[in-house]
């Protein structure tokens, strides 16, 4: 679990909540993690959610709406914070944690249009 929770914090860095509770991308000109870096954590943590033992930690660490957040600025055209390959890792989080979040995933009004989106990089 500690692992787990040091992943979600690294992928915190560039991440914002805003005034509604919402993660946003943080605007800077220069990124905390390298868009390189947040893609192979990403690819770990896609690995580890498989463990549906880690699925309460994951959700405890707000790690739905981090990857939410994550999400979208990977779908953004104008974003540097994140590669389009992002998307393929954190449509497959959400895949192994749906059942266990499903009703936190059902509160997020944008996550169909975003996961259709992610299918298509």
């Amino acid at each position: 679990t500690t692992g787990l929770t040091q992943i979600l914090d690294v992928l915190k860095q560039d991440i914002v909540l805003d005034e509604e509770g919402q993660y946003i991308s943080r605007h800077t000109m220069q990124p905390a993690l390298e868009p390189s870096l947040r893609r192979s954590t990403l690819q770990q943590l896609a690995v580890i959610v498989r463990q549906q033992n880690l699925h309460d930690v994951f959700l405890q660490y707000d790690g739905v709406n981090i990857i939410v957040a994550t999400l979208r600025m990977s779908l953004m055209v104008d974003d540097y914070l994140a590669f389009p390959e992002c998307a393929i890792s954190c449509v497959s989080i959400l895949n192994s944690v749906c059942f266990a979040s499903r009703h936190n995933l059902a509160k997020i009004p944008d996550l169909p249009a975003l996961l259709l989106r992610g299918n298509f990089v």
